[in-house]
């Protein structure tokens, strides 16, 4: 079977057949990379530039900042509660359309993760001019921005498990919040912090389904986050909770802690606190990269 599969993989990624394939819904998608594959392994494509790219710029960060704090930033509606003038100076990790914040903020976060093809996809201009550091999924990533010295892309590993070394590839996890959380984890971080994290979503329908936004966009921190006629996915809530404990129990292994300074969040994964507190209870916060 796994050797049908991975003729079958092979046939979608030819020339002919590309375009096919990446109209598949990103759950087929993965069924098809999970069985050619197998558990557990990916592939860097034909380019060994991109994977020499890719260890270049993160292969001197690693543990970079060991015992030190994050901040990952989710886009949430409680975000719109966030003093920002208590992480100004912190290092922050954000995600899809965070940078719609960066005037109010008055900051860009000092690493930005994307892994779902649909934000890529549609707003990849705005992602492209970003001066973070940028994690982008591989499959998807590549098909829209270019490779550059702040750019990095890594490729899926289908498995249930925490990737702690981000150069063997990542796990999406249903959620970039869990691809921020093994960046953090890769980077060193002792202990990080969610903010803006709410898990709650007013938008019903089966997990994963891709919808067209009909109206303003009430789950995120702005109604223009994904405005009318904009597609994204129906969230996966139940299966995001399983990997953050994943990354609950791969933080604990390594004396490390994941706290959720979210205002009012519904997920109960990780210890709750406040903000005051969080920044308190950890040490102190690591110097932002240089631009």
């Amino acid at each position: 079977m796994h050797r049908a599969f991975s003729r079958s993989w092979n046939r979608l990624r030819s020339s002919k057949l590309r375009g096919l394939y990446e109209r598949l819904p990103s759950s087929v998608q993965r069924l098809y990379r999970v069985a050619s594959h197998g558990p557990g392994k990916f592939s860097w494509g034909h380019s060994s530039m991109g994977r020499a790219h890719t260890e270049s710029i993160l292969g001197p960060l690693r543990n970079r900042y060991r015992g030190h704090r994050a901040i990952i930033m989710g886009n949430g509606p409680s975000l719109k509660n966030t003093d920002w003038d208590r992480i100004r100076n912190e290092f922050t990790i954000g995600t899809n359309r965070i940078y719609l914040l960066a005037e109010e903020m008055g900051f860009f976060p000092s690493a930005y993760c994307c892994v779902n093809g649909l934000v890529l996809e549609q707003f990849h201009s705005e992602i492209s001019d970003l001066p973070s550091l940028k994690l982008l999924d591989w499959q998807n990533g590549r098909r829209f921005i270019a490779t550059d010295p702040r750019t990095v892309f890594l490729p899926e590993v289908p498995s249930m498990r925490f990737h702690q070394d981000l150069l063997s590839g990542w796990n999406l996890g249903y959620t970039v919040t869990f691809a921020a959380l093994q960046t953090a984890f890769f980077l060193g971080f002792e202990t990080v912090i969610l903010i803006g994290v709410d898990h709650r979503f007013q938008a019903k329908g089966p997990a994963m389904k891709e919808v067209v936004l009909q109206g303003g966009d009430s789950d995120h921190f702005t109604p223009d986050y994904f405005g009318y006629g904009v597609r994204w996915h129906l969230p996966n809530l139940s299966g995001s909770e399983k990997f953050y404990r994943l990354a609950k129990q791969a933080y604990a292994s390594a004396g490390r802690q994941i706290l959720d300074a979210t205002d009012q969040g519904a997920l109960d994964i990780f210890p709750k606190v406040s903000l005051d507190e969080a920044l308190s209870l950890s040490e102190p916060k690591a110097e932002k990269p240089s631009s």
